[in-house]
């Protein structure tokens, strides 16, 4: 079993930062991911509160992936994760300090978000 095999056949909300690392991100989910999901919708942004986020689109998507940022809050990360399977890679260890201990957070502060 491939590790992309959670994304076959799922629709999935793409949240990345706007800058290199997130951009990275993005490039790699629409070589390895939208090929395999039913439907991909991404979203840039380089302002930490994600002010134009669709909750609409987040809550039907099975899937919310969050590149080189993460949610702005835990209260918001919980909304989300209580219909959607939210799935978080991150290198910033402030960030990491804000969320704590969550188990799909795929955190390393040695390699850049995009690795």
């Amino acid at each position: 079993m491939s590790n992309l095999d959670i994304f076959k056949d799922k629709n999935i909300y793409a949240v990345s930062d706007a800058d290199l690392d997130g951009n990275g991100c993005r490039v790699l989910t629409e070589y390895f991911i939208e090929p395999i999901a039913k439907g991909v919708v991404y979203y840039n942004t380089s302002e930490r509160d994600l002010p134009d986020f669709n909750l609409e689109i987040a809550l039907a998507a099975d899937i919310v992936i969050f590149t080189d940022l993460i949610p702005p809050n835990l209260g918001f990360y919980r909304e989300i994760n209580r219909s959607s399977k939210v799935l978080i890679f991150d290198h910033h260890k402030t960030a990491r300090d804000e969320l704590g201990e969550l188990n799909n957070y795929f955190f390393d502060d040695t390699i850049c978000g995009t690795k």
